[in-house]
């Protein structure tokens, strides 16, 4: 998470075999690939992850997730740990794996779970460990999902209406101050205001057309 210390063995080891230049990895044992027949059924389904384990493309991210709870989770009604799941990048003049500082925390996929998007976002806006961090602004926070948002469209091809919106800093802020979760969920869940509807005769058009009526 924000305002951990760089782990020496990124410098050590800057080669993955994931092909794209933002992934994920697994930073810890939680999660098991061949924790039984499903779950290994569904990895090995998935391009590369097998080769590329810890790692993980965000197309395997997305897909992964996707398939334990629809396979899984709603089929017994239980939550399925995943682990932590870290956030990483290429960096563009060293090409070395650099730290994003973004981790989807403690990962559980549920029912009510929405795609990795949405739940890291959760974990990362709502984690107490970011809100106590004076040392982490908002504007780190907003760059750093946006950065991580933009690189789930591109790499797991994730359309807008799948993906949540960033909290403004007024409303984080807000939920920081009351101690409260932000509600964060995709587009599509969003409840957009009605677009003004320039056909629509105003009032006086219509009293006028009610009067040529009735006069008729």
């Amino acid at each position: 998470m924000w305002g951990k210390k760089k782990k020496t063995f990124l410098n050590r080891n800057p080669s993955t075999t994931v092909g794209d230049n933002y992934f994920g990895r697994f930073a810890n044992d939680v999660f098991d690939p061949d924790a039984d027949e499903i779950v290994s059924d569904i990895v090995n389904k998935l391009d590369g992850l097998i080769d590329s384990f810890p790692d993980i493309s965000l197309t395997n991210l997305n897909q992964l997730t996707e398939s334990i709870k629809n396979d899984i989770v709603n089929q017994t009604g239980k939550p399925f740990p995943l682990g932590t799941i870290e956030f990483l990048k290429i960096d563009s003049e060293s090409g070395k794996v650099v730290e994003t500082g973004l981790e989807w925390t403690d990962a559980i996929i549920s029912v009510g779970s929405e795609n990795f998007v949405v739940e890291t976002l959760k974990s990362i806006f709502n984690s107490q460990s970011t809100r106590m961090n004076d040392e982490i602004t908002f504007s780190e926070l907003a760059n750093g999902t946006n950065e991580f948002i933009e690189a789930a469209k591109k790499y797991a091809q994730m359309a807008d209406d799948d993906l949540p919106n960033v909290p403004t800093e007024t409303d984080y802020d807000t939920a920081v101050r009351q101690n409260v979760p932000l509600k964060l969920v995709s587009q599509k869940f969003i409840q957009k205001e009605p677009k003004s509807d320039t056909n629509k005769r105003t009032s006086a058009e219509i009293s006028e057309t009610g009067a040529r009526t009735f006069i008729k």
